[in-house]
């Protein structure tokens, strides 16, 4: 998992499709807010959140949706940052997200998607290299018929 040279990914209203046509989703609301406290690892609700922070803007990139979002540690010290869902107890379909680039740098990052059954052993789903200066839609196509973790 990585992220280089200052690139941005903002993680808000992550949706996961269950096999047993539900959703289970994150939108960080009710999260508390990590302004004073930095990067780190926050949990809530089973929802791990690593090398990240929660809050309603980082610098001009304020959250599109609601009131705060889940912010991914994007600078160059970071390659282990990361949302991890709890224990989806029916699989996982899809894994929806919005994202967009940071526009105060050339750099490019990249990110995974993956899952894994045990919380130990990860499986990539899809592998993502670049995305666009506004906020973007992202989906990854999971398929897991078992009780599955997934993160992005």
């Amino acid at each position: 998992m990585g992220v280089s040279q200052g690139a941005l990914i903002v993680l808000l209203s992550v949706v996961i499709r269950l096999h047993a046509q539900t959703d289970v989703t994150q939108d960080f609301e009710d999260w508390p807010h990590t302004i004073l406290t930095g990067w780190g690892t926050y949990t809530n609700d089973g929802w791990v959140l690593s090398d990240g922070e929660v809050r309603p803007n980082r610098g001009g990139y304020g959250a599109p949706i609601d009131q705060q979002c889940g912010w991914l540690n994007d600078f160059d010290v970071s390659s282990n940052t990361w949302l991890l869902s709890p224990l989806l107890p029916y699989g996982a379909g899809e894994v929806s997200f919005q994202v967009r680039r940071n526009t105060g740098t050339s750099a490019e990052n990249f990110w995974e998607v993956q899952h894994s059954t045990d919380g130990t052993n990860w499986i990539t789903d899809e592998v993502f290299y670049s995305m666009q200066d506004a906020w973007q839609p992202v989906s990854a196509v999971v398929d897991v018929l078992e009780p599955v973790y997934v993160r992005i």
